[in-house]
């Protein structure tokens, strides 16, 4: 069973998280989807882009806004954030790897995939 979420049409923007893996997610076209998802980078593992058509632009990539000053413990967990905008009507399905990005020929520790649905 493939779950739906809408995006109300008065709202441009639209944050998905880890809730979202394998899920269709409705998006309008001028939609921007915003990608968040928990990492410790200061293991050496961050999220990439494994896959994303060309019709899904992404806009920019970093660490989401951080707790206050002296909440965050060293090495402690962050969110990852991309943002994406839709820019063309279809159905298309977004990958990103959690990855340690010199090692090559390794599988990656998670996997995050949503299909974004813009018909």
């Amino acid at each position: 069973m493939i779950a739906v979420l809408a995006l109300m049409a008065t709202d441009r923007t639209m944050t998905i998280d880890e809730q979202s893996h394998g899920r269709t997610v409705r998006a309008p076209v001028g939609t921007t989807l915003v990608v968040q998802l928990h990492s410790q980078l200061g293991t050496g593992y961050s999220w990439r882009v494994q896959s994303a058509p060309a019709t899904l632009k992404l806009l920019e990539s970093g660490v989401a806004k951080q707790p206050q000053a002296g909440t965050q413990k060293v090495g402690g967990s962050e969110r990852q954030q991309f943002r994406f905008r839709v820019a063309k009507k279809g159905l298309r399905r977004v990958r990103l790897e959690y990855v340690r990005p010199w090692e090559k020929n390794v599988k990656p520790a998670r996997t995050f995939e949503v299909t974004i649905d813009s018909r």
